[in-house]
């Protein structure tokens, strides 16, 4: 039998329904992404409280199609329910804490591609609104992983955050297209706490399921010199989660592309090592000039990061794994502050991308 709580209480699962009021910056924060290997199609759901008013979320969703057009919105709606995450475009609900939670999104989003989302010539083409429906039911496929032991809350972006394994079973409808069923694995991810971005450098962090029931994932968060703040992996063996070390993998972004980018993973758990190769198919970027800025929530925060008016860089991507011969699907994401992405990319992406 699996625990899929593993040590965690239910009340986890859900959100204050007021911020705690000796806590400046306090946000909690839903993610909920997958990828439908077979059918080449992604999702992105984030939910996050927002700074002005604990009532409100922010809704910054995407999904990505085979033929490389992305549907992507970013938007500010009134809370759906007092105890769920999300508002009017997306929202989720706790069926069964740790075990099943269902998705719903509901909105106008604009139509680019992966390509366009890279560009850095100062054409960006017109982005059309598209009507977008996707229902989800995710099923948990293994215990939740608790990352608040490796946080130090005066430089990671959470308090506390745990992630789980899940299976999603749904519906899309993208416009007037025929409509198509998903059988997507992903991960699940809830954080709480204040955000402090003043030593951010970046971030690097994988989420993988295979057909014999193994798993892997890691989290890694850095400073600008490329130290961990945040270093911690798992591997999912015989039902069993695995606390593992993080040998090799990437530190954060490096360069921006649509897809195709290859890299290794090592995870070393006990006496076995795990050797991991990741082939991203598609890469969701986005570029934010103002975001440390746009993100403190303190006085202090701001001034921290005011000094080095940086903005980031960061791509939410899906890919193909290959583990002991052994193929699966599943999420990657890096990040980086801008100025460390190669200089003539940075300065066309300052001159032509639209402040936030």
């Amino acid at each position: 039998m699996i625990d899929y709580r593993n040590g965690l209480s239910d009340g986890r699962e859900f959100a204050p329904e007021q911020p705690p009021p000796d806590v400046p910056g306090y946000r909690e924060k839903y993610w909920a992404c997958g990828f439908d290997g077979r059918a080449g199609i992604g999702f992105s759901i984030w939910l996050e409280t927002t700074a002005a008013d604990y009532a409100v979320w922010q809704e910054v969703v995407h999904v990505v199609l085979p033929d490389g057009r992305v549907f992507l919105s970013s938007t500010e709606t009134h809370r759906a329910s007092s105890t769920g995450p999300g508002g009017q475009v997306a929202s989720g609900v706790c069926e069964q804490p740790f075990r099943r939670w269902s998705y719903r999104l509901r909105g106008a989003l604009e139509a680019t591609t992966v390509a366009d989302l890279v560009r850095t010539d100062g054409e960006r083409p017109r982005r059309t609104p598209t009507d977008v429906t996707l229902d989800l039911d995710l099923l948990s496929t293994g215990p939740a992983w608790d990352l608040a032991a490796s946080a130090s809350s005066k430089e990671v972006a959470f308090t506390t955050q745990y992630r789980q394994l899940f299976r999603a079973a749904g519906d899309l409808q993208i416009g007037s297209e025929p409509r198509v069923s998903l059988d997507a694995t992903g991960f699940r991810a809830h954080s709480s706490g204040p955000y402090h971005g003043g030593t951010f450098g970046g971030h690097s962090m994988i989420s993988v399921q295979f057909p014999s029931g193994r798993a892997a994932g890691f989290l890694r968060h850095v400073r600008p010199d490329g130290s961990a703040t945040v270093s911690q992996a798992f591997v999912l063996d015989d039902g069993r989660l695995i606390p593992a070390e993080l040998a090799e993998a990437p530190k954060r972004l490096e360069r921006l592309s649509p897809g195709g980018d290859r890299f290794p993973v090592r995870l070393n758990a006990g006496a076995k090592s795990y050797l991991i190769d990741v082939e991203i198919v598609a890469n969701v970027t986005s570029l934010r000039p103002n975001y440390f800025e746009a993100t403190a929530r303190t006085a202090d925060d701001l001034a921290i990061v005011a000094t080095h008016r940086d903005g980031l860089a960061n791509a939410i991507s899906y890919g193909r794994f290959s583990l002991d011969g052994e193929t699966g699907f599943g999420i990657i994401e890096r990040s980086t502050r801008m100025s460390a992405l190669p200089p003539s990319s940075v300065a066309e992406t300052r001159r032509t991308h639209v402040p936030d």
